[in-house]
Formats: structure tokens, C-alpha cells, sequence
């Protein structure tokens, strides 16, 4: 009886050790707005989702630690209401992406979630750029972001609001209301952008122990605003 108590154990242990099965990461290609809604809706934890070219219309919902890669000429367009992009998970990147047309108060892509990176995508018609609410250690890097074009009513192209830890580099910011505003959002790093036509360059309030370094800021009001 011992030693089938021993021999049982040992099987136990040894399913513990080397009884799970590793789960491979899938790559998925999107060809349509509902296919790429779905597939956003079905993919699990680092998987990686292709946007071909072509116009994709609606508001997207991310709630997974997914990679969204556009080719060239992938265009996701907002119905002129909401955010176009919203991003629940956490460990989200989307990149390559052209993003256009947010409600009249939203945002291109808005993040509510922790550790995203944003990198290499085109914001256009759109009130606020990027905006992060309640997340850190995001990355927005190599952006190109302008507001609506036919507006005197324009957003911030960068906006974080309780986003510590966050970094915004070499991002290209075109005629917003700031370029970049951080408002109580600790030890960001904030450097080698390039803003023109803004109201302030960067703007910061209730924020401290940042990084704001090598900025262009050119035909704005005021290159930087520290309040």
C-alpha cells in the first residue's frame, strides 16, 4: 500500500511538472470590418492579427493581449462618433495603422489599460490623437497625428490623463490644440517629437519627475506650458 501511494504521488508530480501543453500563438489576416471585429473578439492572449489593405468602418473594441499589424493601406474609419480604437487589455500593440473620423469629443485610439505600445500609425480626422486614461507604462512612439481638418474645435494629439510611466517619442503632431498634454501623470518621458500649429507644444499639469527633452515645437503659442 506504501509504495502505491509513492508510485501515485510520483505520477501527480510529474503531470505537474511536465503535463501542461503550450499553447502557440495564432496569426490571423483580416480582409473586412466584420471579419476583423470578430477575429478581435475570438483571439487569445499574443496572437497576431494582419489587416490587409483596404477601408474598415466601425468602432473596434481590443480585449486581449493581441499584436494588430496594418499593411500599407489599411484604413480604419470611425462612424464620426466614439472612440475608433479602444483598447481594454492590457500588452496591446497596434501598428501601421491609418485610423480616421472619431465622435466630436473621442479619440482615434483611447486606452484604458496598461503597457500598450503605439507605434508608426497615421491619426487623422480625429478630436483627440491618442489618449490613455488610467493606464501606465504605454509607449506612443513614430505617430503622425493631426485633428479635424475643418474645425476651429480641435483636441489634444497626445493626451494622458493618470498615465505614469508613459512614453511619447518621436511622434509628428500637425495642427491640434496641444500638441502633447499630460495632466496627473508622473515620470513620463516626453522626447524627439515634432509639433507644428499648436496651441502649446507640450502641456503639463499636476504631473512631476518627467522627462521633456529635444522637442520641435514650431508656429504654436508657446513651446511649453508647466503648470
Amino acid at each position: 500500500m506504501k509504495y502505491k501511494l509513492i508510485i501515485y504521488l510520483l505520477i501527480i508530480l510529474s503531470f505537474l511538472l511536465y503535463g501542461e501543453t503550450k499553447v502557440e500563438a495564432k496569426e490571423y489576416t483580416v480582409e473586412s470590418s466584420t471579419d476583423l471585429q470578430q477575429v478581435l473578439d475570438m483571439a487569445e492572449d499574443k496572437d497576431v492579427i494582419k489587416v490587409k489593405k483596404g477601408i474598415y468602418e466601425g468602432n473596434f473594441t481590443i480585449h486581449t493581449s493581441v499584436t494588430v499589424i496594418g499593411e500599407d493601406g489599411a484604413i480604419v474609419k470611425g462612424p464620426n462618433k466614439g472612440n475608433v480604437i479602444t483598447v481594454n487589455a492590457d500588452d496591446v500593440t497596434i501598428e501601421n495603422l491609418q485610423i480616421e473620423v472619431s465622435g466630436s469629443q473621442d479619440a482615434g485610439i483611447h486606452l484604458k489599460s496598461n503597457r500598450n505600445t503605439i507605434k508608426n500609425n497615421k491619426i487623422y480626422e480625429v478630436y483627440h490623437g491618442v489618449t490613455v486614461r488610467g493606464g501606465y507604462g504605454n509607449i506612443i512612439t513614430g505617430n503622425m497625428i493631426t485633428s479635424f481638418k475643418d474645425s476651429t474645435i480641435k483636441g489634444f494629439a497626445i493626451y494622458l490623463v493618470e498615465a505614469p510611466h508613459t512614453r511619447v517619442t518621436n511622434n509628428y503632431t500637425y495642427d491640434t490644440n496641444d500638441g502633447i498634454y499630460i495632466s496627473f501623470s508622473d515620470y513620463c518621458d516626453v522626447s524627439n517629437n515634432y509639433i507644428v500649429k499648436g496651441r502649446y507644444g507640450v502641456h503639463t499639469m499636476d504631473s512631476k519627475d518627467g522627462i521633456i527633452a529635444q522637442n520641435f515645437v514650431t508656429e504654436s503659442r508657446i513651446g511649453l506650458m508647466i503648470m
